[in-house]
């Protein structure tokens, strides 16, 4: 038997009631579970959305499995999906235009690209940081900008402001963490757009520290 108790899904006990249910399901039909996936979903770490550590998830499914199965627990498999995946990419986009006198920034990739999840859920936009010159730029002083991609089309908008550095400027980097799990699957080549170069580094940005 399997479940998947959803994307991101940042209450444990959403495992226990799943668990819960399937024990019901498999009395009802008179069977013994002898294998039973309890799916992904569990969480990665955004700006808008982060979840406990991951063994509060295992000790809840422990937990479950016990109360519901006794003795004799069917054998467990999970799909951990995003949690594993988010945190191996990270999408530096360039920042091509910040226009004069208003809070519009245009970036070279948007939601054609790496970052269309957040369009579907706000909650997802990643971690984000601004690079100059291979450093990490002060953010005491910041203001919010309504960041574009580069096609020209009117969608191609981020659905929340960024708040960044009053003094970004042409030819900044921004560094979005934990893209992995979706950014690369859904990026596409939308008006000549979506040329990605992948350098392999030995520790990503979690957006817990200014490295």
């Amino acid at each position: 038997m399997t479940f998947h108790p959803g994307s991101q899904c940042t209450d444990p006990q959403a495992w226990a009631r799943h668990i819960e249910a399937a024990g019901r399901i498999a009395k009802a039909a008179g069977i013994t579970l002898t294998r039973l996936n309890v799916g992904g979903g569990f969480p990665a770490c955004y700006s808008g959305s982060s979840g406990p550590a991951l063994a509060t998830y295992f000790q809840a499914i422990d937990d479950s499995v016990s109360a519901i199965f006794g003795n004799n627990p069917p054998a467990l498999e999970c799909e951990p999906g995003r949690s594993i995946a988010a945190p191996a990419f990270s999408l530096l986009s360039s920042v091509k235009l910040v226009r004069a006198h208003s809070a519009d920034l245009f970036l070279n990739d948007g939601i054609y690209g790496g970052l269309l999840e957040v369009t579907q859920v706000s909650e997802l936009l990643p971690l984000y940081r601004v690079l100059r010159n291979g450093l990490v730029v002060d953010a005491t002083d910041q203001r919010a900008f309504t960041v574009f991609g580069p096609t020209c089309d009117p969608l191609d908008v981020l659905p929340v402001q960024l708040k960044l550095p009053s003094d970004i400027r042409e030819s900044d980097i921004i560094e979005f963490a934990g893209i992995g799990a979706y950014g690369t699957a859904t990026a596409t080549s939308f008006n000549g757009y979506g040329s990605v170069s992948q350098v392999t580094v030995k520790n990503a940005y979690t957006g817990r520290s200014n490295r």
